[in-house]
C-alpha cells in the first residue's frame, strides 16, 4: 500500500478518535512498538460480506477511556458492556468512514467486539494495512485485511 493512501486512512481514523475521546494526543506510533496484548479489546467490522475486514485493537486502558468519554462516565464506573458498546460504535464509525476509501459502494456488516487481540471473525485474508496509533500514550492498532487486496492496494 502506498504511503499517501496510508496517510489518508490515518487522518480519517485520527479525526474520528479525536471526536470520540476528546482533545487527547493522537498520533501514528512507531511500527516496531508492541500491539495491545491479551488484556486488550478488539472490534471488527466486515465489508462486502467478508471481502474486507477492518479491525481495531485497543489497550485495556484506552478501551476504558473511550467508553468513559463516549458515555460521560468516570473511568471507575465503566463496565464491560460499556466498553463493548463504545468500541462497537467507534469501529462502525471508522469502518463507515473508511469504506469509501478502501472499497467504494460496498456493504458493511455489524461490529463485533471481543476481549483480547484475536479477530472476532475467522477470515483467511491478506493483510492490507496495519497502522499503530498512540492515543494519550495508550496503544491502538488498526488493521485492514481481505481477499480483495489487489482492488484496494492501488
Amino acid at each position: 500500500m502506498n504511503e499517501q493512501f496510508r496517510a489518508r486512512i490515518a487522518d480519517v481514523v485520527a479525526r474520528i478518535l479525536r471526536r470520540a475521546v476528546g482533545s487527547g494526543t493522537i498520533r501514528l506510533a512507531d511500527r516496531g512498538n508492541a500491539a495491545p496484548g491479551s488484556q486488550s479489546w478488539t472490534g471488527c467490522v466486515e465489508l462486502e460480506g467478508g471481502a474486507l475486514r477492518i479491525s481495531m485493537s485497543f489497550s485495556s486502558q484506552l478501551a476504558t477511556d473511550v467508553a468513559a468519554a463516549m458515555f460521560a462516565l468516570p473511568t471507575t464506573g465503566v463496565v464491560f458492556a460499556d466498553i463493548e458498546d463504545a468500541l462497537g460504535e467507534l469501529c462502525s464509525m471508522v469502518s463507515g468512514s473508511l469504506k469509501c476509501l478502501v472499497l467504494p459502494g460496498c456493504t458493511m456488516g455489524l461490529p463485533e467486539v471481543v476481549r483480547g487481540r484475536e479477530d472476532p471473525q475467522e477470515l483467511e485474508a491478506q493483510l492490507l494495512c496495519e497502522l499503530p496509533f498512540a492515543v494519550d500514550g495508550e496503544r491502538l492498532y488498526l488493521t485492514i485485511a481481505g481477499d480483495r487486496y489487489a482492488e484496494v492496494a492501488a
